[in-house]
């Protein structure tokens, strides 16, 4: 995948923290620049364990090509802010910061490396019915969506190349991405088709 990206590309890898770890130890001596290890957090859908904590995460890590010429979009990114008594007296006079005056950003503030996304399987519906993807491991459209934000421009080219339902082309495609997905298991391309076509008649 390295050789395949731009000078001013960026990719994410998504894994459990055990495998991430790895990913890490092995990207050190590559000519890559690590960026974040982000957590995110599965409101839904855990294991029932009993000698171990509950898994409840799912780790992915943040990688440019360059240390400094990438693409990064933080105000596409923004996410709400938690306390909105506070805003909103920020909002009419401010609050003093470092013996200045701030005020909160319109859109929100700048996005965590914690996520709190409920997973894709929990969100789909159809005549109120949850949809139930084939894929083991869907992920969420708002998921896909900041990073492809947060990471691209309009016409830019999104490879995925664990494809796996389509998610990412599909998000690509409404964000005005290009997109290449490569997948081998022939019930997955089939899948990924059919979610397309189910969301071009939606």
């Amino acid at each position: 995948m390295l050789p395949k990206l731009k000078d001013t590309g960026s990719f994410y890898i998504f894994n459990t923290p055990f495998n991430c770890a790895l990913f890490l130890a092995y990207l050190h001596h590559k000519k890559v620049h690590f960026l974040n290890f982000i957590t995110w957090v599965k409101k839904d859908g855990f294991a029932n364990a009993k000698k171990r904590y509950n898994h409840a995460q799912e780790s992915i890590l943040f990688y440019s090509m360059h240390k400094k010429n990438y693409t990064f979009n933080a105000d596409e990114v923004r996410t709400a802010y938690e306390s909105t008594e506070r805003i909103k007296h920020a909002q009419s006079k401010g609050i003093l910061k470092n013996n200045k005056r701030w005020f909160p950003n319109p859109k929100g503030k700048l996005c965590l490396d914690v996520w709190e996304i409920t997973s894709q399987r929990h969100v789909e519906k159809e005549n109120g019915k949850i949809l139930k993807p084939k894929h083991p491991s869907i992920k969420p459209k708002a998921l896909i969506e900041r990073m492809i934000k947060a990471s691209s421009h309009k016409n830019d080219l999104i490879l995925d190349l664990f494809s796996g339902s389509g998610m990412t082309s599909l998000v690509a495609k409404s964000l005005g991405r290009n997109f290449i997905g490569c997948e081998t298991h022939a019930e997955y391309v089939h899948e990924s088709l059919e979610i397309f076509r189910y969301n071009e008649y939606r």
